[in-house]
């Protein structure tokens, strides 16, 4: 039987993929997600509640980043399914710059892939060693002061 569910709000979009991603293993608890996703537990309970100020778009983003087989448009307004239709998954070890929120892949690691904001795999590598050295030398700085 199939079941049209068009008028899911984003409480329910969010318990879904929350629920999916416990029955796939990728994680147990809120704690788990808050901790893939950088966010705090506090955020996430109140996201699965329904707290509006919690179900941000920034808080989305964050999920479909980190689990990318789950659709950015139909978290945030429930737009196509659920599931990206690509074949990636959030395991593959560089899916970190993967284009998920509009659904399309060419796979991960492959050349022609490029962020939404217009990066290619050379370009966000270099941006992420930038930052890298970057925050080294704030750590450095820190650790002369002490």
């Amino acid at each position: 039987m199939l079941v049209i569910m068009d008028n899911l709000s984003k409480k329910d979009r969010i318990n879904m993929v929350f629920s999916s991603l416990k029955e796939n293993g990728e994680i147990s608890s809120q704690a788990d997600l808050a901790k893939a996703i950088g966010a705090s537990e506090a955020t996430i309970s109140k996201a699965l509640k329904g707290d509006e100020k919690a179900l941000t778009d920034n808080l989305l983003k964050r999920i479909s980043r980190r689990f990318v087989q789950y659709s950015l448009d139909w978290m945030a307004n429930n737009v196509g399914t659920m599931l990206n239709n690509c074949g990636c998954s959030s395991a593959d070890d560089e899916s970190i710059y993967h284009p998920s929120s509009d659904g399309t892949c060419n796979g991960p690691g492959t050349e022609e892939e490029g962020r939404k904001d217009g990066m290619t795999k050379d370009e966000y590598i270099k941006e992420l060693e930038r930052v890298v050295a970057e925050q080294a030398i704030k750590l450095r700085r820190y650790e002369n002061k002490q």
